[in-house]
C-alpha cells in the first residue's frame, strides 16, 4: 500500500511541476489578485474610521481566495479520468488516488497562500508583527485546503467540467452568504444559520482572521 501510494505521489508531483494550468497559472492569478488587494486597501491606516475597511479586506481575502479553487476542476478531472482506467486494470483503489491527491497539493497551496500573503498582508497593513502575519497565512492555507477538498468532493460527483464548475460556485456563493460577514450569525434565519453557518469553512476562516 505505501510502495504505490509513495508511486502515486511521485508521479502527481512530476505532474503538477510540468502542468501550467494546475498551478504556474493558478499563483500568477492569485498574485495578480494579491496585488488587486493590495493596492486597493493599500497602507490604511489603523484607526477606528478604517475598522470596516479592514473587515472588507479580512472577508475578501479569504472568500475569494476560497473562489478561485474553481480553478483547479480541469487538472483533477483529468486526473480522475487516468485513475478510472487504472482503477479498471485492478492497479490500486480510490483510497490512494485521493490521499496522494491531497499530500501533492498541501505544499502548493502553502506556497500560494505564503506568496498571496506577502503581498496582500503588508501591502494592506494589517497588524505589523510576524506571529499575526503566519497567523493569517496559517489560516489563508486551511482555508486553501478546504475549498480544494470541495473541488475534489463535487468533482467527484459530477465529474462534468461545467456542471462542477456551477456546483463548485454556487457552493462559494452560498458560504459567503452564510460565513457571518454580509449577515451576522444571530441574525441569520435558523434554517440557514444551523444547516449551513456552522459547516461553513469560511466562517471560521473569518472568524480566525478577525481575532487576529
Amino acid at each position: 500500500v505505501f510502495a504505490i501510494l509513495a508511486a502515486l505521489i511521485h508521479r502527481s508531483f512530476i505532474k503538477s511541476y510540468r502542468d501550467i494550468i494546475a498551478y504556474g497559472i493558478r499563483i500568477a492569478m492569485y498574485m495578480g489578485l494579491a496585488i488587486m488587494m493590495g493596492t486597493v486597501w493599500l497602507r490604511l491606516s489603523p484607526t477606528q474610521g478604517n475598522i470596516q475597511s479592514f473587515i472588507n479586506a479580512i472577508f475578501f481575502g479569504g472568500a475569494f481566495m476560497s473562489f478561485m479553487a474553481v480553478a483547479y476542476i480541469p487538472a483533477f478531472l483529468e486526473d480522475r479520468a487516468l485513475f478510472m482506467k487504472e482503477r479498471a486494470n485492478g492497479l490500486y483503489g480510490p483510497t490512494s488516488f485521493i490521499v496522494a491527491n491531497f499530500i501533492t497539493g498541501i505544499p502548493y497551496l502553502f506556497l500560494i497562500a505564503m506568496l498571496f500573503s506577502v503581498v496582500a498582508y503588508w501591502l494592506s497593513n494589517f497588524r505589523p508583527t510576524s506571529q499575526a502575519f503566519f497567523t493569517w497565512v496559517m489560516w489563508l492555507f486551511l482555508d486553501l485546503l478546504a475549498a480544494e477538498s470541495l473541488v475534489v468532493l463535487i468533482s467527484s460527483i459530477v465529474p462534468i467540467f461545467v456542471v462542477a464548475l456551477a456546483a463548485t460556485a454556487f457552493a462559494n456563493g452560498l458560504w459567503m452568504c452564510t460565513g457571518g460577514f454580509l449577515v451576522p450569525p444571530q441574525t441569520l434565519n435558523p434554517f440557514w444559520r444551523y444547516v449551513f453557518h456552522y459547516i461553513d469553512y469560511q466562517s471560521y476562516v473569518f472568524q480566525g482572521m478577525m481575532v487576529n
